[in-house]
């Protein structure tokens, strides 16, 4: 290569003159030990649309996932769910009972044992523990529902639940049952913490963003070779967030 400035010879890959110190033009790129920094560049662009590709198909994914369980749970009709609720009071199956309610149910019932002392000593006294969740899941528990109805109805004997009717409350009925509703739910007791820490029960539960209600009624059977006994069994269920689930429920007789 000449230098435009002073004529002298100088190398191919020179940035300056040799002899003058004038500029020859040429931008070099900074060599790494792994190569140049166009490969570098190269290599992380690369680098970083993996990582933008595995970022939208976790998102996806997850999307999908969360979809997914939404519809699971809203695919549960009112009806469907009163006859849930229904057989697990039959069949005196907590955990269901509690799943199928719109508010915290174990938590409301643990409140009612822990501001009773009476009811409180006497189920420790009895079971050696005051949480009716552990009460009711305890094998001897179940078995002794199962034993009361086979002595009544027969080895054989089946629950099953028919609906009688189902109908939707107009706006005026919904707002007067849910208000019925936390008349009920606040007038079980005149003790100030109490009605506190249900309160927190009630907020936690949204049942004022209520979008709709439904009565379902029903006949819950007992049948077997030794008898049988039918009952009716009415439920109001609602609607938040597009899942329903169940405010209030009666005890068929022949528990």
């Amino acid at each position: 290569m000449i230098c435009k400035n002073c004529g002298a010879q100088i190398g191919d890959n020179y940035q300056f003159c040799g002899k003058c110190g004038a500029p020859t033009g040429l931008i070099s790129q900074p060599i790494e030990p792994n190569g140049t920094a166009a490969v570098l560049q190269k290599s992380g662009n690369k680098a970083i649309k993996l990582v933008l590709i595995i970022a939208a198909v976790v998102i996806i994914a997850l999307a999908s996932t969360i979809a997914i369980v939404i519809n699971s749970r809203s695919q549960i009709s009112p009806e469907e769910l009163a006859k849930k609720l229904s057989i697990a009071v039959a069949e005196v199956d907590y955990d269901t009972i509690c799943d199928c309610i719109a508010f915290d149910y174990d938590g409301a019932v643990n409140l009612m044992v822990k501001y009773n002392s009476f009811l409180k000593n006497h189920l420790e006294e009895t079971y050696g523990t005051s949480n009716v969740r552990q009460i009711w899941n305890r094998p001897e528990e179940r078995e002794k529902v199962k034993e009361r109805y086979m002595s009544l109805y027969g080895d054989d004997y089946k629950i099953s639940c028919e609906i009688v009717s189902s109908s939707v409350l107009t706006e005026s009925e919904q707002a007067e049952t849910i208000e019925n509703y936390k008349e009920m739910f606040f007038d079980i007791t005149k003790n100030t913490d109490f009605l506190n820490e249900l309160s927190l029960l009630y907020k936690q539960s949204n049942l004022d963003n209520t979008e709709e209600i439904r009565l379902i009624e029903m006949n819950t059977a007992i049948k077997g070779s030794l008898g049988e006994h039918t009952d009716d069994f009415s439920v109001y269920c609602v609607k938040i967030n597009g899942v329903w689930k169940a405010i209030t429920f009666n005890f068929p007789s022949f528990i």
